[in-house]
């Protein structure tokens, strides 16, 4: 889904994958913070969430960078975020 909307280049594996495999992705807009990052350029908690069950499904392991602020500090919207997906793939697993 986040791959759709967004137009990203990211490189799966194939949906047959039984080899080992990674996928990296980010939380926010770029690999490092950035004074623009905020709440509202971050991929949503569902978008990751759908990447993590996708790899999941693909045998991959997902790796979500999240940039540390310039005080080498998680910002809290990215924590909060970060809690967000936590539940969403703790609901699914019910």
């Amino acid at each position: 889904p986040f791959l759709k909307a967004t137009g990203a280049k990211l490189q799966l594996p194939p949906e047959d994958n039984q080899d080992p495999a990674e996928v990296c992705d980010k939380l926010g807009p770029g690999w490092f913070w950035s004074t623009k990052d905020n709440e509202s350029n971050m991929a949503s908690a569902e978008n990751i969430a759908a990447m993590v069950r996708l790899c999941n499904k693909r045998h991959a392991n997902y790796l979500l960078n999240v940039a540390p602020d310039r005080s080498g500090l998680i910002p809290d919207y990215a924590v909060e975020r970060l809690r967000q997906i936590g539940r969403l793939l703790e609901e699914k697993e019910k």
